[in-house]
């Protein structure tokens, strides 16, 4: 029979018990995933190290205790319930005020993070004490700044829209811009870490862009931060702006198709033409213009372009994996718009895709080791309206500026998810002060 240890007191109790919700940040279905991950092998505790830290048999085993206990009420914890959470607490306070160490293998974690999640907790999360620290070792360790996005236009009744679903491998911070450019009106949507831009301006066009040339992009890595001064906008960024300047759609057009960093699959509409730029980066070099193809596209009809080539073949992802994601991603998106009535259904009825196995990478939406989804963007040129999609613990939002007086003909939206809950549900929350929220944000940041 189980003798608990000590006797306590209900204060205490209630004490270990608050403790433990707040280190066991793992939700439930978190927890059921990873008891499915094979990463979790990588740095389980044997036995004897496991009774020198409290008398569990094993992590693992601990593990499987917490996953049971996690939808227990307070009421019904047991005496033998209240020793395992104070041991597990314990471990968790140690291993928090630990370094991570090295990745292990091919994993994209350390030893740390595992520990962690064997035990409950998920230093990547916000609400982990250690999220700082987990952050600045995810950048130290990322080796390439990889991209794979969905992109979309999407007929509705009355009119045309733009959809796209953006996955990085780190958490970018996002700055919306509203300004006045070369007498032009531009809402855009900037990296804070790349300057990478898209946007809509007050005729109504609007553009979004997918990486075909993968292993160039990988290879770019992270520019410097940028303070959201249109002359520090680097790379792409600078070369989209100038193509959101334009006044009709053919002038877009052209425009993209000189800039030089506007590259792999761009979609662009002004409500009423859809027209498809897809270009690669040995066209830009050495003037081939046979890798710059310019395709108007069927107003009636639902276009999707992912990460490789569609008339460009050898270009983008070809082989393995990486190509069955990109093919798979495409023809799920598809699938999804097709269901489709309202322009306010659109990003939400391609997260929900997400709701079981997020970190399976055929998922449009997804969080694996080495991609995750960090935000939608959709854009309504009828309307010369952004939306711009927060998904949780994977994107950080500094704020929106507007850098011109008078009135505006464009209009931003922002809006926040919420974690599935264990019946795949989750709340769209608008964000009605921005800024506010940006500046707690920044000052969180420093402290």
């Amino acid at each position: 029979m189980y003798r608990y240890s000590k006797k306590r007191t209900d204060k205490e109790k209630k004490e270990i018990y608050q403790k433990w919700q707040k280190l066991i940040n793992m939700s439930q279905k978190a927890l059921d995933d990873w008891a499915e991950n094979d990463d979790r092998l990588l740095a389980s505790i044997n036995r004897d190290k496991a009774k020198q830290e409290g008398g569990i048999q094993s992590g693992y085993d601990s593990f499987h205790r917490i996953k049971r206990r996690k939808s227990k009420k307070f009421e019904e914890w047991t005496a033998q319930d209240f020793d395992n959470a104070s041991q597990e607490n314990g471990f968790n306070g140690r291993m928090l005020g630990g370094n991570p160490g090295d990745v292990v293998g091919d994993s994209g974690r350390s030893k740390w993070e595992i520990s962690l999640r064997n035990w409950g907790h998920d230093p990547s999360l916000k609400s982990s004490p250690a999220y700082s620290k987990y952050q600045a070792w995810k950048k130290k360790n990322t080796k390439t700044n990889k991209k794979a996005c969905v992109i979309a236009s999407v007929p509705l009744k009355n009119r045309i829209v733009l959809f796209k679903n953006r996955d990085r491998n780190y958490e970018p911070e996002l700055r919306v811009f509203h300004d006045r450019i070369d007498g032009v009106e531009i809402l855009y949507v900037m990296d804070n870490d790349t300057g990478w831009i898209e946007g809509i301006n007050e005729y109504g066009i609007c553009v979004v862009n997918s990486a075909l040339m993968v292993i160039d992009d990988e290879k770019e890595g992270k520019s410097s931060r940028l303070e959201g001064s249109i002359n520090l906008i680097l790379k792409d960024g600078g070369d989209m702006l100038k193509v959101l300047t334009s006044k009709t759609i053919d002038e877009a057009v052209k425009v993209l198709c000189q800039v030089p960093r506007v590259l792999g699959h761009n979609i662009i509409t002004d409500g009423n033409q859809i027209i498809c730029v897809e270009r690669t980066k040995k066209g830009v070099e050495i003037g081939k213009s046979g890798e710059t193809h310019i395709k108007k596209l069927r107003k009636d009809k639902i276009h999707v372009r992912t990460n490789h080539g569609i008339i460009n073949v050898l270009t983008g992802y070809q082989t393995g994996d990486n190509r069955k994601s990109s093919i798979i991603r495409r023809s799920k998106t598809q699938n999804i718009l097709r269901k489709v009535k309202k322009i306010k259904d659109i990003a939400p009825f391609i997260y929900k895709d997400c709701s079981k196995n997020r970190d399976n990478p055929y998922n449009i939406v997804r969080k694996t080791d080495n991609m995750f989804t960090s935000s939608q963007i959709v854009s309504d040129p009828l309307e010369k309206t952004l939306y711009l999609y927060l998904v949780p613990d994977s994107c950080c939002f500094l704020g929106y500026k507007k850098r011109f007086s008078g009135e505006s003909k464009c209009n931003f939206e922002l809006f926040r998810y919420t974690d599935f809950d264990s019946k795949g549900n989750f709340e769209i929350k608008p964000k009605t002060n921005p800024s506010k929220i940006a500046s707690l944000y920044m000052k969180n940041k420093k402290g």
